[in-house]
């Protein structure tokens, strides 16, 4: 087996999630019959339960040797969080997780406190957003944006000049505006001087949205004609650079690592594909197909089904592994050791293909939605808990 690259330090925010269908918006989901409970401290005498049971449920689905096994241990480690609307679009932040309706209203569930919170303030749809435990950045028509505090349901904070894309980060807003009528800007409102500096010194020659924001870089598609430059900004060193994103039809996700980009498309079939660029160097040696590799990998199970772990299209980053979908459930592949292992899996074998998928670092949880699920539940799951 190849080893891959070197793990860095720190994970990253989540890119903007799959649509969600129709759910109920009221209150908070009720743990169903298989939802597991998050295991807590007790006191002295409950101490050596509650070790036995967090040991239980970090053996499997390491020692699990069929594919029943691991699905039940894997189901029971995830809780409910909050129920979604139909359309709605969702996105990460380190300890919350952000969607947004279609009529435009706003909403978010925290990771602290396992509430939910009903945003007093509406956005215009757009197909991307990042939060930031911080702020939440919306449309301010004619001619603003506004961030706001996210852990609160309407605290503005500042309300900044209109730009076409923006991101939410932990201390700033990064915004990406028009200039010259063909290219591009990065800027950001830093909340420590109430400033807006300039992070691009040079103008990036596009006018597409944003594709994703994480461990301060910003994603930029070049086009939307393959093949197509991929810009990469990093806001808190103020550099860019770029890689070429060819051979495909169509890019799904730009997802920023601290190992690198990680490249959601499709190629001519439409095959879903799935590309890593190392330390975001475009060469031979630094970029490479991890979907192949992964379509060739083993099966995890003597009676896994055929494709089990073929990738589907969603893809996130959780210290040092990329967690991405099949079609028949979640998995995670460690980039250092190029170790396979499972992260959910669809009971009796069927399919099981999230919606949305994406990570909350701080609370080392997992946020996924499972396609037609009528009650449109985002289920939560402690990655910290995996074998």
């Amino acid at each position: 087996m190849r080893t891959r690259f070197v793990v860095g330090l720190g994970f990253a925010t989540a890119l903007g999630c799959g649509a969600i269908r129709e759910a109920p918006v009221e209150g908070e989901a009720a743990p169903g019959d298989d939802a597991g409970v998050l295991v807590g401290s007790g006191d002295d005498a409950g101490a050596s339960a509650t070790d036995a049971a967090t040991d239980a449920r970090k053996l499997p689905p390491e020692g699990a040797k069929t594919w029943a096994e691991a699905q039940t241990a894997l189901a029971a480690l995830r809780f409910p969080g909050p129920l979604t609307a139909q359309g709605s679009r969702g996105a990460c932040a380190p300890s919350h997780f952000v969607w947004r309706d279609q009529d435009g209203a706003m909403h978010a569930w925290s990771a602290t406190t396992k509430t939910r919170i009903d945003y007093a303030f509406t956005s215009t749809y757009r197909p991307f957003f990042a939060p930031s435990d911080a702020y939440v950045v919306v449309d301010a028509p004619p001619s603003e944006i506004a961030a706001y505090a996210t852990p609160s349901a309407n605290a503005l904070v500042k309300k900044l000049p209109y730009a076409y894309g923006y991101a939410g980060a932990t201390d700033s807003v990064v915004l990406l505006e028009q200039v010259g009528g063909t290219a591009s800007q990065v800027r950001k409102w830093v909340a420590a001087t109430d400033k807006i500096e300039s992070v691009t010194q040079a103008s990036i020659p596009t006018l597409q949205p944003p594709s994703a924001f994480a461990y301060d870089q910003l994603v930029v598609p070049g086009s939307v004609n393959v093949p197509h430059p991929l810009y990469i900004v990093d806001v808190a060193k103020k550099t860019t650079t770029s890689v070429t994103f060819d051979g495909g039809l169509s890019l799904y996700a730009a997802k920023p690592t601290p190992e690198g980009l990680l490249v959601s498309y499709a190629r001519s079939g439409p095959v879903p594909a799935l590309r890593v660029y190392k330390k975001n160097l475009d060469t031979p040696a630094s970029r490479f197909e991890l979907g192949d590799e992964l379509a060739t990998t083993p099966p995890l199970f003597a009676d896994s089904p055929a494709n089990e772990h073929k990738f589907l299209v969603h893809v996130d980053y959780w210290k040092g592994k990329v967690v991405f979908d099949s079609a028949f459930g979640i998995f995670a592949y460690d980039l250092a050791t190029s170790k396979l292992s499972a992260v959910q899996l669809g009971p009796d074998k069927t399919a099981y293909v999230p919606d949305t998928l994406c990570v909350m670092e701080a609370a080392n949880l997992l946020a996924f939605r499972m396609n037609g699920d009528a009650n449109g539940q985002v289920w939560l799951l402690p990655l910290d808990q995996l074998p």
